[in-house]
Order: structure tokens, then sequence, then C-alpha cells
């Protein structure tokens, strides 16, 4: 080690340009990293009833469903009915859909079982003894009332099927954008909500990403305090934060050429390594400053530093890292991704 803090000391401009050059290499891709909170990456990983579930869901379909609830006075007042046919035949529509059930064209199996059955409502509005009759029919049979409308008239449901989509897709194609689009532009006096597992998802996505937004800056104001505090110089405060800031850029480089995105397991990552990280800075700069006190040229310093902190330095990094590498026993994905990179950042830090 004394060998390469020497050549260190004599030729700092190619590790910088080094350093440089990676930096670039990550952090293109590491400017593309996403953000996701699917149900899958909570799921563990290999194992046979996930796969057969996935299999199943390739093969009939997707179990996804999200629904529209409607609020008014009257659901079956005409205008209402009009409303409901206009955004249930909209939300057909939407990219990502596959179709969509309501009132206004639910079918009734029981008229022609085997073929294509009528709907219960053979037109928008209904006659008074077509709505009448409607009515007979949802408190005959609890499946439809109960999924369709609610027992005071007031409520009413859209039932959105979507096509097999993973978390990603669905973020991509931006259903959520697309139905929202589609309820503000029905307007008022009725009230439409819209909720699903996709929906969720995508709330708890931008949660984390606020979170990460939030936390991130904050970690990173602490750590500056506590540099300025420990060292009272410009070089002690910079140098540290930006190497760790390097790590970071490569450890979610990595994370993106890797193929993967920040999930429920990876979301405390970036702080998680900005703390880490500098614990290490504060030694080495310590160390710096030490030597710096006690005289001499600028190779001699850099070299006792170096002595005195990289064995201490490397132990510490090593048994963090085999604490972080325990948890990629885990079959569960996001418990192992955070394992995989925190060892991956704590290496580059």
């Amino acid at each position: 080690m004394d060998g390469f803090a020497r050549w260190l000391a004599r030729r700092p401009l190619p590790a910088l340009l080094a350093t440089a050059l990676v930096t670039l290499l990550l952090g293109i891709p590491a400017s593309h990293l996403r953000i996701e909170q699917s149900i899958e990456s909570m799921l563990p990983s290999g194992d046979p009833e996930v796969e057969y579930y996935n299999h199943t869901r390739q093969v009939f379909g997707s179990d996804d469903v999200a629904v529209v609830g409607v609020l008014a006075d009257d659901v079956f007042a005409p205008a209402t009915l009009e409303k409901i046919a206009r955004v249930t035949d909209a939300l057909a529509k939407v990219k990502g859909v596959e179709w969509v059930v309501s009132i206004t064209n639910t079918p009734d199996p029981a008229a022609n079982p085997g073929f294509t059955p009528p709907r219960l409502l053979p037109r928008i509005p209904p006659t008074p003894d077509e709505l009448e009759a409607f009515k007979r029919r949802l408190a005959a049979t609890p499946l439809l009332g109960e999924n369709f409308v609610s027992d005071d008239f007031r409520g009413a449901a859209i039932n959105v099927f979507f096509k097999n989509l993973t978390a990603a897709q669905y973020f991509d194609v931006g259903i959520d954008e697309r139905i929202g689009a589609v309820l503000a532009e029905a307007g008022a006096p009725e009230r439409f909500f819209y909720t699903g597992a996709g929906h969720l998802t995508q709330v708890a996505v931008g949660m984390t990403r606020h979170d990460l937004v939030r936390f991130t800056p904050v970690a990173l104001l602490l750590i500056l305090v506590v540099l300025w505090l420990s060292f009272r110089t410009i070089r002690g405060v910079v140098l540290p934060v930006l190497a760790v800031s390097i790590a970071l850029v490569w450890t979610l480089g990595v994370m993106v050429l890797a193929g993967k995105a920040i999930t429920i397991g990876t979301s405390i990552l970036p702080p998680l390594l900005l703390v880490v990280g500098s614990s290490y800075a504060i030694h080495v700069m310590a160390r710096y400053y030490e030597q710096v006190a006690e005289g001499g040229d600028v190779e001699r310093v850099i070299v006792r530093a170096y002595q005195r902190v990289w064995l201490p330095l490397a132990i510490s990094a090593f048994t963090t890292m085999v604490g972080f590498g325990s948890l990629m026993v885990n079959r569960i994905t996001a418990i192992w991704d955070l394992g995989l990179f925190a060892v991956v950042g704590i290496a580059c830090l």
C-alpha cells in the first residue's frame, strides 16, 4: 500500500481522470434509474407457486381489476346513465385496458346462455318499464347488484380489467394519467373515484420518489454540518461529499446496467450509502490532517496517512459488506437486491 500511496501522490492526474471517466460512463445509465413498487419484488424468487401464478396469468389473462366509483343523487337518472355509458366507453379505449363493465353495458347471461347475451339495459337511457325491470333483476340477483349498484341507487361501480401488465408497463403506458383525464372530462355533478392495485402501486411509487427527494438532501445536509464541525475547512467538507457522491453514482449506474430499479427494499440505499460513506471519509480526512499537523512534504503526509487508515478502513468495509451480503440468502427479490447493491455500494465507497 505504501507504493500505491506514493504513486498516487506523485501522479494524481491519472487517478482523477480514471475516476472521472468511470463516473461519466456509469452516470449516464444512473440518470435513467427507475422507481418501482411492484408486488413482484416482495415475492420469493424461483418459488414454484409464484411461477405457477405467473403462468396462470399468461394463459387466462390478468387478475388486476380497478374500480371507478360513481356517486350521484340517482345513478338511474337519464343524464347520469348517459355519462356512465360515455365514461365506460372512454375507459375501454385506454391503452392497456382489456375491457370495462358497468351497469350500462353488463350482459344478461341468463337471457341467452352459451351465446352472446343481450345487455341488461337494452338502451341508454332506458324506458321507465325497462328501468323497473332492471331494478327488479338487480334485487333478485345479488351478484349483479353488489358489483354494480349500491342499495340506495346513489352509487355505481365501473369495473376496469387490465391486460397482463407488469408494474413498469403500467407506469410506461400512463394508465393512471389517462384514466384520470377521462374522469376529469366527465365533470360534475357526479363524482368519480378511482382505485385499484395498479393505482395504489403508482401512489406508492410517488411516495417513494417524494421520500427520496426529501430525505436524501436532508441526510446530505446533516453530513455537511458534521463535516464542517469536524474539520472547519472547505477541503474537509467538499472532498468527502464529492467522494461519497461519486460512489453513489457508480452504485446506481451498476443497478441500471443490471436491469434493476429502486424498489421497496432498495429505496433506503441512497441515504444509507451517504451515511456509511461519510464515516469512511471522515476517518481518511482525520488521518490526513493529523499527518499535516506533524509536518513534512506532500508525499510523506499522504503515505503516512494511508499507512494509518487503509487497514482499519478495509476491515470496517469488509465486515459491513459481509453483514449486508448476508441478506442475499433471502429469496425475496427486494431484500436480495438490497444486500447485493449495498455490497456494491460499500465497495465503491
